[in-house]
């Protein structure tokens, strides 16, 4: 594990232009890290950026990056710290790296296109979310990407149908292959709908869920699992809806069966353009069930939708043709939350600063850190305030402003999660 926190340390203080040097350190480091599946797989996720990076490429985020070298700190840190979660939960050691799954039933739960990538939902018997990936060079849209093939059907069918397999393969991670062929078949049918899902993948009680949200631990150190929170929602009634055009954002309010609300929040994202115009139809069609991510935003359910149930049909909003041009209704204006933005703002001063590495910060840069932690401090978080105010003041030494720099980023990370 020190291997790659040392690796870390030396992005951070060198920067990502000059990451193109470290890719035989990459090598060592993730041969260094076998058995440990969740801090190898933020490295290889880091070495992933650092080759968008030098591709032009559109994933590649300096906020995802700054995020995988506090993860790692982080994993370390609880590690020695030798807290209440097992040294082998922080680390996934005790992990198999992948499982045979003979003969499973997985319905579908939509798909989210960025790119040319698509990762479709799968649910299987016990409640467990997997991600099914594919890839796709070229920028085609969800919707042209629909009719593509991945594991003998179609992307659209996967999304949103019942696939049976007699020869499928899990990760560690929870992604998942699909083997095609006359030994180990996979069938895909059309969906028999979501009733039948159980475990936490099935949400009839949005209170209970909101609670579950704000009791898990530090992101940073759980578990590495995809779609670790995509969850089917039943909805009761959609209480209202409207678009945001400045953002152009879409937004709704659902009730569930037990009275709890949430609200649906959808980003036009040019990979689905016509994402919003189908999602606002389906939300007025009387939807049963919603599935997406779900997170907590200053203490309310915020759902990412990824899929709607309406009647026995499986809407995926991603993979919906159209261009975007539908008149979607306007929204009353938000009040601005000064809470978000001064975190957000942290966010991005020390992703910039991982970004162009320590060694690299441009004159003046203490002076911005510290506005934002004037902010932060405003809006009543003394303590991210202070994490970000002593990073400002270790910056004339990069040794000890990389331990400033990730006391910040890590605090700063867990509080905007606990929003």
């Amino acid at each position: 594990l020190g291997a790659a926190v040392d690796l870390a340390g030396t992005l951070l203080r060198d920067g990502v232009p000059a990451g193109g040097a470290l890719a035989a350190t990459f090598a060592r480091t993730e041969r260094a890290l076998a058995g440990l599946r969740y801090p190898l797989a933020a490295v290889a996720d880091l070495a992933d950026q650092l080759s968008a990076y030098r591709a032009r490429a559109a994933h590649y985020r300096p906020e995802r990056v700054a995020d995988l070298i506090a993860e790692l700190h982080a994993r370390d840190r609880a590690v020695r710290a030798g807290g209440a979660t097992p040294a082998a939960r922080v680390l996934g050691s005790d992990e198999p790296a992948e499982t045979p799954l003979h003969r499973v039933r997985l319905t579908g739960l939509g798909c989210r296109v960025t790119g040319g990538t698509a990762e479709v939902y799968l649910a299987d018997p016990a409640g467990m979310v997997l991600v099914l990936r594919g890839h796709w060079p070229g920028g085609q849209t969800g919707a042209e990407l629909a009719g593509r093939r991945m594991g003998g059907s179609t992307l659209a069918a996967l999304a949103a149908g019942t696939v049976v397999s007699e020869s499928a393969t899990r990760s560690a991670s929870r992604t998942v292959r699909l083997t095609t062929g006359r030994v180990g078949k996979t069938t895909v049918t059309p969906s028999t709908g979501w009733d039948a899902l159980s475990g936490a993948v099935l949400v009839r009680d949005l209170a209970a869920l909101d609670r579950a949200l704000a009791q898990a631990p530090p992101r940073l150190v759980r578990p590495r699992v995809a779609a670790e929170h995509l969850r089917a929602v039943a909805v009761a009634e959609v209480l209202g809806i409207g678009y945001h055009p400045g953002d152009q954002r879409l937004e709704a309010l659902v009730a569930d069966p037990a009275g709890g609300t949430a609200r649906v929040s959808a980003t036009y994202r040019p990979a689905a353009p016509g994402a919003l115009d189908a999602l606002d139809s389906a939300l007025r069609a009387d939807p049963r069930f919603l599935a997406g991510t779900v997170r907590r935003t200053g203490g309310t359910v915020v759902i990412d939708p990824t899929a709607v149930l309406v009647g026995s049909a499986v809407v995926v909003p991603d993979l919906a043709p159209g261009d975007g041009a539908a008149d979607l209704s306007g929204a009353t204006p938000e009040p601005p939350d000064r809470v978000t933005a001064a975190l957000d703002a942290a966010v991005a001063v020390c992703a910039e600063a991982a970004h162009r590495g320590l060694r690299h910060l441009p004159a003046g840069f203490a002076e911005r850190v510290g506005d934002a932690a004037a902010d932060l401090l405003a809006v009543g978080l003394p303590k991210a305030a202070a994490t970000l105010t002593r990073f400002a003041e270790a910056l004339t030494d990069p040794v000890t402003a990389g331990t400033a720099w990730v006391d910040a980023q890590i605090r700063i990370s867990t509080t905007r999660d606990a929003r």
